[in-house]
């Protein structure tokens, strides 16, 4: 299992995924700890993971620590801060690369042209939003 530890809490939060919760993506997860370190919200009778401050963000984690074999420790930010390093541009309110808060993963979206709207605004989901749209146009 995946961990996180975050200094404004107590305790420890440990995931995978698995058939425990479900997320609105329909992801499933095994859970267990302190779901305050990743602001979840579980909701015991529906077994559903409510995504507070981070939206996505057992997935992002997840997907992070599968990219490679090499063994990894991921650092966040807390939100309106960054970490400062050599040869990498600091964006003083969010937007950060890797950052998870919804500060630096939401945006607004302006849908002009056509009726269809995406089901959901992660970037993964976007992608077949967008490239759905160019294959409607060329079929007009």
């Amino acid at each position: 299992m995946d961990e996180s530890f975050q200094p404004d809490h107590e305790g420890e939060l440990r995931f995978k995924r698995g058939d425990v919760w479900k997320d609105r993506y329909n992801q499933g997860w095994e859970i267990e700890g302190n779901e305050e370190i990743l602001t979840l919200e579980l909701e015991k009778e529906k077994k559903q993971v409510k995504y507070v401050d981070y939206p996505d963000v057992l997935n992002q984690l997840e997907s992070a620590l599968a990219s490679h074999e090499t063994p990894k420790v991921i650092l966040a930010a807390k939100p309106g801060h960054s970490f400062l390093a050599e040869g990498i541009a600091v964006h003083e309110d969010g937007g950060e690369h890797g950052g998870l808060h919804k500060n630096d993963l939401l945006t607004a979206m302006v849908i002009a042209g056509t009726e269809k709207e995406p089901a959901s605004l992660r970037m993964v989901d976007l992608k077949e939003y967008v490239l759905d749209l160019f294959d409607n146009e060329e079929t007009k």
